[in-house]
């Protein structure tokens, strides 16, 4: 099992402790329909801030409160990171891949950090790329893309919830962003990503992630945030 150093991010919602954000929160439109790359990437610069990795005022103003964070400060915080860094589109239906890139550079630059991101790996090293990165202490931003060639296809990649020692199927998602934040194993489903989305906790199966890619998709769409120090 690989799991990150820190803790990772809490949101008090008034109802519970999220793991992680949750784009339902916002009451714009635009945002709780297409913002799930903004909350997983704010989510990404939370987590580098509480572990050294980059330092700046937005993320401090948030940090400062403890290890769980008040709801509206967390919202304004990635309302800040939208209008500067992570625009979401409606045209698009949210953010690029090389968008998300775009951003965290931007915010890292101006941070004098020596931290960069890029867009995808080839699908065969995925799995040996992610694991690296938690192994860094890094979680990784990732996509489920839309089919190809058929983009209003319906298939998806299911997601778990786990209830005791068992992973039980919850609802299948695409054409949506997330946050891995730890591996693990179940000797029926082989290993597992642990999932932050929709402000809870998740596991994606690995093989029926990379078999995603191969029949439904396209590693340009489905892949992931790497994040590394910059050569």
């Amino acid at each position: 099992m690989i799991q990150l150093r820190n803790r990772y991010i809490q949101v008090d919602d008034n109802q519970r402790i999220s793991f992680g954000g949750n784009q339902a929160w916002f009451f714009e439109k635009k945002l709780s329909d297409f913002g799930c790359g903004l909350v997983a990437s704010g989510d990404i610069l939370l987590y580098l801030a509480k572990t050294g990795r980059i330092k700046s005022t937005e993320t401090e103003l948030v940090l400062r409160h403890g290890e769980i964070y008040e709801k509206e400060m967390y919202l304004m915080y990635l309302r800040g990171l939208e209008k500067k860094y992570f625009y979401v589109s409606r045209l698009i239906r949210g953010i690029t891949g090389f968008g998300l890139v775009i951003g965290f550079n931007r915010f890292a630059a101006a941070r004098k950090s020596t931290l960069r991101a890029s867009w995808g790996v080839p699908a065969k090293k995925i799995g040996v790329v992610i694991a690296r990165s938690l192994e860094n202490n890094i979680p990784v931003v990732f996509s489920v893309g839309a089919n190809f060639p058929w983009i209003f296809g319906k298939k998806g990649v299911t997601l778990y919830e786990k209830q005791g020692g068992t992973y039980n199927r919850s609802m299948q998602t695409r054409k949506h962003y997330m946050t891995i934040t730890g591996m693990t194993r179940d000797d029926r489903l082989g290993e597992l990503y642990q999932i932050s989305s929709w402000g809870r906790e998740y596991y994606m199966s690995r093989r029926e992630y990379e078999e995603y890619i191969h029949r439904y998709s396209l590693g340009l769409l489905t892949n992931i945030l790497l994040i590394r120090e910059k050569k």
